[in-house]
């Protein structure tokens, strides 16, 4: 399964056909962001169906997706009048990635951002406009692990001196977080590292752009004093070459 990005669900190889029928998708979706949870049908129900939390809505909901999941329906439990989705062994970014982004060393974090490909869930309320409110907790909430193990494998690479990694990262940062001023002049750093003196002014110039035209900012501080440090030790012309040496 993969809820960043668009939804996924593949079963042999083969997409699961029948899941947009009884809001199986809703439940299977819902669910997912809590596996291995025994949660209340009535709670469940109140939230997938708000306007009249119809346990009966729920138990066809959950028949209807037992038979989409073929071979793995016992993954769906109904213990005591209860709903329990066993995922153990199954493949989800999510849970991947939430696992990842429990760890603190930069592997596992570096592992979470590439996992994220996108919105969880993304443009799921045009399909169903009655989940905004659950859908738009659980996605910012991955979007804010997205960036903060976006943010700490950027610093582990610059405190590394990896500079090309660190480049790889914070230009990914900055296209996600524009406003975030740290992260051009981290950027602009590890391109001067690099000895890509000409990027770095490039940088520059396009961070005037974007945060005058988006923030009506200046550009931020320690970008201007990179900037000037380069101009000032800008590497000199080649000496001239000495008489006896001169070309005939």
């Amino acid at each position: 399964m993969k809820l960043f990005g668009s939804f996924e669900v593949r079963l042999g190889g083969s997409n699961l056909s029948g899941l947009h029928a009884r809001d199986a998708d809703r439940l299977l979706a819902f669910l997912t962001l809590r596996p291995g949870q025994t949660l209340p049908g009535a709670s469940v129900a109140s939230v997938l169906w708000p306007e009249t939390g119809s346990l009966d809505s729920l138990r066809q909901s959950v028949t209807h997706l037992r038979q989409v999941l073929q071979a793995d329906s016992s993954r769906l439990q109904t213990p005591r009048g209860s709903v329990l989705l066993d995922l153990h062994g199954a493949d989800v970014d999510l849970i991947h990635f939430d696992e990842a982004v429990r760890c603190d060393d930069t592997v596992a974090q570096e592992k979470a951002v590439a996992l994220y490909r996108g919105s969880l869930l993304n443009a799921w309320e045009d399909r169903h406009p009655e989940d905004r409110v659950w859908v738009g907790r659980e996605r910012e909430k991955r979007k804010e692990l997205f960036r903060d193990a976006l943010r700490a494998v950027a610093r582990a690479y610059m405190v590394r001196s990896d500079y090309e990694l660190a480049t790889k990262y914070l230009q990914q940062y900055v296209n996600a977080y524009p406003a975030e001023e740290w992260a051009w002049s981290d950027w602009m750093k590890a391109l001067v590292e690099r000895g890509e003196r000409a990027a770095a002014k490039n940088l520059y110039t396009k961070c005037g752009e974007v945060f005058q035209q988006r923030f009506q900012l200046p550009h931020p501080p320690e970008m201007t004093r990179i900037y000037e440090l380069i101009r000032v030790t800008a590497s000199p012309k080649p000496a001239v070459a000495p008489l006896d040496h001169a070309p005939a």
